[in-house]
């Protein structure tokens, strides 16, 4: 999940694990290599996320929220939608056995990460964060993180 300062009133939130980094799916056949490409055409994004304001933020396009990512990039494969806003980690996985699309990860931004949370209380909090910093200081993190998806994903 995306940590929030709302989020963290009732969980505990580790530190971040990897960077979100929004991207847009569409037809492996279409030029649509930015947002700005996109003006005028149908974009699907995940309803309760903050795709939303990707998405309607680019001039003259039809959005509609779908629910979870894997229906957004579904809206796409079927040719519903011209372009889904969703997760880059997710989508990276989803397109491995989906033919047929490709992504643009858009800009890196540096506060947009992924992080667990658990319950104030948890007794797996602590021993969770430890083994994840030490997996992060002998460098393990980010080779798991560059085989499963890109170096891209990785914090600096």
């Amino acid at each position: 999940m995306a940590p929030t300062a709302e989020r963290e009133k009732t969980l505990g939130i580790q530190r971040n694990l990897l960077l979100s980094q929004k991207c847009h799916c569409v037809q492996a056949e279409d030029n649509y290599p930015d947002l700005d490409s996109l003006k005028g055409k149908k974009i699907a994004y995940v309803f309760g996320t903050n795709y939303q304001q990707v998405a309607e933020s680019v001039e003259g396009a039809e959005t509609v929220g779908i629910q979870g990512s894997p229906a957004c990039i579904e809206e796409v494969k079927s040719k519903r939608a011209d372009a889904c806003i969703v997760d880059g980690a997710g989508a990276t996985e989803f397109l491995k056995n989906n033919e047929g699309l490709k992504l643009s990860l858009m800009d890196k931004v540096d506060d947009d990460c992924f992080a667990i949370g658990f319950p104030k209380e948890s007794p797996y909090y602590e021993t969770f964060n430890n083994t994840l910093k030490e997996m992060m200081e002998n460098g393990e993190l980010d080779e798991i993180i560059a085989s499963h998806l890109s170096e891209q994903f990785i914090l600096d």
